[in-house]
């Protein structure tokens, strides 16, 4: 069995960079489709109920994302959290696609100001 060299030296400081970018707005979009989601619900208890489905639905985007999906597909970086699933999949892959992560940046900035 070959072995592979798999260190944290692997990434520098460019790509904790895109890394550090890509989970801050991602934490942005997730909070404000929470506080969202907040806001309609009348007790705590129901706000945490309809919070669940999209939790749920945010782990079915992260398994679809190993299951496939072609990165040359730019569409694919205008979906809200898909994009970041993208995006940090090319990173942690080392096969940064720069316009990609472009999109995924300006596109997840223009929803969090929209919503």
């Amino acid at each position: 069995m070959g072995t592979n060299n798999v260190t944290i030296s692997m990434y520098g400081f460019a790509q904790y960079a895109q890394i550090f970018a890509i989970i801050i707005i991602t934490v942005l979009i997730f909070t404000i489709l929470l506080t969202l989601i907040s806001c309609f619900a009348k007790t705590i208890k129901e706000a945490t109920g309809l919070a669940m489905p999209v939790m749920m639905l945010v782990m079915v985007i992260g398994i679809t994302s190993m299951i496939g999906g072609s990165g040359s597909n730019l569409t694919l970086y205008f979906i809200p959290i898909y994009n970041s699933v993208l995006s940090l999949r090319d990173i942690f892959g080392l096969s940064f696609n720069l316009v990609g992560f472009i999109i995924t940046v300006l596109s997840n900035l223009v929803y969090f100001t929209l919503l």
